[in-house]
């Protein structure tokens, strides 16, 4: 393991950076399927939640907490994480308000405290709570 990736950060790392790879995929082959509008929304809200990517936040928050204390360690983290959204923000909805970059780290943060909450109280939370929440029209009883 250690040949592969010199550390376990490394080996999270590039977890991290396969993990995030394969559901900005998922996301983009949505986006590809459907035009902008309601199939889309509906079909967002449709996707199942994902137990493993729950179980992934709480990996992702240890290791930050073990980065945090090591600079250049966190400094990796935070290019990778820059990736993401920049990748996440390509895939933003047009017209969105808050504009694309900022609809990115919106829509981490929600992913991230959606999961944790999850994993507090699994009954408590909506599948497709996500999706209600961003784009209202694709859950007509959300408000």
């Amino acid at each position: 393991m250690y040949s592969a990736y010199q550390s376990k950060a490394g080996l999270f790392l590039a977890l991290f950076e396969a993990i995030t790879e394969r559901r900005l995929q998922e996301i983009g082959a949505l986006l590809n399927e459907y035009e902008v509008g309601p199939e889309l929304l509906a079909a967002l809200a449709r996707q199942p939640t994902d137990p493993r990517n729950d179980q992934f936040v709480l990996l992702e928050d240890e290791f930050l907490v073990y980065a945090a204390r090591d600079p250049r360690l966190l400094r990796e983290f935070a290019e990778r994480y820059r990736r993401l959204r920049a990748r996440l923000a390509q895939l933003a909805p047009q017209g969105t308000p808050l504009g694309a970059e900022l609809w990115a780290i919106v829509t981490l943060a929600l992913s991230n405290g959606l999961a944790l909450e999850r994993l507090i109280d699994p009954g408590g939370v909506p599948d497709d709570l996500m999706t209600a929440v961003q784009y209202p029209i694709a859950r007509p009883d959300a408000t």
